[in-house]
C-alpha cells in the first residue's frame, strides 16, 4: 500500500478533477485516502499546498520522460519531434494528471513558492540548451520570441485537451508526426536566395 503522502495525492487528484480545487474538501480527500486531516496538513500545509504538490509531481514526471527522449536527439528538428511526441504520449498515459494540470496550471503557476520556482528552474535547465537553436531560427524568420512556444506546442496542447474532453477519438500520439512537421515548417528558415550578379 502506498504511504500516506502518495495516498493523499491520489485522492486529491480524483477530488480536484471532480470538483475543482475550490470545490473539493480536505475532509473528503483525507477520508478517501484513509488519512487524518493532521497528516494532510503535516505533509502539504493546506489544500492549496496539496494541489501544488500534485502539480509539481505531474510536471516532474513529464520532465523525466522528456529528459530521456532528449538525450538521443541530434538536431533541432529532432528536438521539435521529441517535444511534441513526449507531450502527447504523456497525456495519453496520464489522463487524470493531464486533466488536473490543464485545468489548474494558470492558477498554480502564479504562486511563487520555492517548489514551483525550483520546478521552473528544472524545466529551464533541461530545455534551455535545446531551445536556443529554435529561438535562433525564429529570429531568422523575424518571429517574435513570444510566438515560439505557441507555434511549437500550441496545436498539440489543443489536441490533447480535446482528446481529454472526448472530442477526439484517436490517441493524440497518432498525430505526433504531422504536428511535428507543421511545427518545424513554422521555424524552418528557407535558404538565402543565390546572388546571381
Amino acid at each position: 500500500m502506498p504511504d500516506n503522502p502518495q495516498r493523499l495525492l491520489d485522492a486529491a487528484l480524483m477530488a480536484f478533477n471532480e470538483a475543482g480545487i475550490q470545490g473539493a474538501s480536505i475532509q473528503a480527500i483525507c477520508r478517501a485516502a484513509g488519512a487524518s486531516i493532521g497528516s494532510a496538513y503535516h505533509h502539504y500545509g493546506s489544500k492549496l499546498g496539496l494541489a501544488e504538490a500534485l502539480y509539481v509531481h505531474g510536471m516532474d514526471a513529464h520532465l523525466q520522460q522528456l529528459a530521456a527522449q532528449l538525450r538521443s536527439v541530434r538536431s533541432p528538428r529532432a528536438v521539435v519531434r521529441a517535444l511534441i511526441r513526449c507531450l502527447l504520449v504523456w497525456v495519453e498515459q496520464n489522463p487524470a494528471q493531464a486533466r488536473f494540470i490543464y485545468a489548474n496550471s494558470i492558477e498554480l503557476q502564479q504562486r511563487r513558492s520555492a517548489k514551483l520556482l525550483a520546478l521552473r528552474e528544472r524545466w529551464a535547465a533541461l530545455l534551455g540548451p535545446h531551445l536556443s537553436e529554435l529561438q535562433h531560427r525564429a529570429q531568422q524568420r523575424k518571429l517574435p520570441v513570444e510566438l515560439l512556444q505557441p507555434l511549437l506546442l500550441g496545436p498539440s496542447h489543443d489536441l490533447a485537451r480535446r482528446w481529454l474532453e472526448g472530442a477526439v477519438a484517436r490517441p493524440p500520439s497518432d498525430f505526433a508526426e504531422m504536428l511535428a512537421k507543421v511545427a518545424w515548417q513554422s521555424l524552418d528558415t528557407p535558404a538565402a536566395p543565390v546572388d546571381r550578379k
